[in-house]
């Protein structure tokens, strides 16, 4: 009875190991993807990043941004 008891432990500490590890990868995954998603948020939302938007659309509409103009305004869409 004795040698079946430690087993039963052997093992639950061993699955219990596993699972710990497997979490702790799972953890580390997901951090570094939310990393990666801030930086490109941030990247995209930078002033140079907004400025070469705007100067692509002005040169497609020469009356960008403005009453006149087909393109008024525009809005990232940064939901992953």
């Amino acid at each position: 009875m004795r040698v079946i008891r430690t087993s039963f432990i052997i093992v639950f500490c061993i699955v219990g190991v596993l699972f710990l590890a497997y979490q702790g990868v799972n953890w580390m995954v997901q951090n570094n993807k939310k990393a990666k998603y801030e930086e490109l948020v941030s990247f995209f939302d930078s002033k140079e990043v907004r400025d070469d938007i705007e100067k692509v659309l002005k040169s497609k509409d020469p009356l960008a941004f403005t009453e006149a103009g087909v393109i008024r305004e525009y809005d990232l869409d940064l939901i992953a």
